[in-house]
Order: structure tokens, then C-alpha cells, then sequence
């Protein structure tokens, strides 16, 4: 999916103070789940693709921040969530 798409998919339930957790979660972890779907498509296995990809992802995940008028996420957020919680082992990689 497009950061366009995204945003469409998310935007209401980000935008609520309540929702806004449950929405982030679901929405880092599908653009997370595209890593793998990325790497397949392209044929790539090596470490280096999968730190690309990543970075691929982390940047659309900035493309979605910056459509919201104003700002209600950080652009550092979906790095950091995969850094700190998700794969602590490539934190300082990509």
C-alpha cells in the first residue's frame, strides 16, 4: 500500500486521542509485515535488502506523519518502536 493509502485507511481513528494507540499499533505492524513482502517480490535475501527495506518502509511511515495537518505523530516513532520493542537487534544498523 501507498503512504496515500495509509493515511486514507487511518487518519480518523489517529486523529482521536482514544484510538489513536490501538491505530498506531495496527498500523506500524502492517507497514511492518510489507518488509517481507517487499524482500520476496524483489528476490532479496541478504541482510543489507532487508536494512533497505526497512528503511524503504521507515520513510513511507514519515510520508503518512507529514499528511497530517497538524502534526500528530513523530516521524521517529515507527523507527523507534522497531528498534526498542520489535528487533533490538538491528537498532544503531539502519
Amino acid at each position: 500500500m501507498k503512504a496515500k493509502d495509509y493515511y486514507e485507511k487511518y487518519h480518523t481513528e489517529l486523529e482521536d486521542t482514544e484510538l489513536m494507540p490501538t491505530a498506531l499499533a495496527n498500523m506500524a505492524l502492517e507497514l511492518f509485515y510489507e518488509v517481507p513482502e517487499i524482500m520476496k517480490i524483489r528476490h532479496a535475501t541478504s541482510d543489507s535488502s532487508f536494512l533497505s527495506t526497512m528503511k524503504e518502509v521507515d520513510n513511507k511511515y514519515k510520508a503518512i506523519c507529514r499528511m497530517f495537518k497538524p502534526p500528530v505523530l513523530l516521524e521517529s516513532s515507527f523507527k523507534e518502536l522497531i528498534n526498542n520493542v520489535i528487533m533490538p537487534e538491528i537498532k544503531g544498523r539502519w
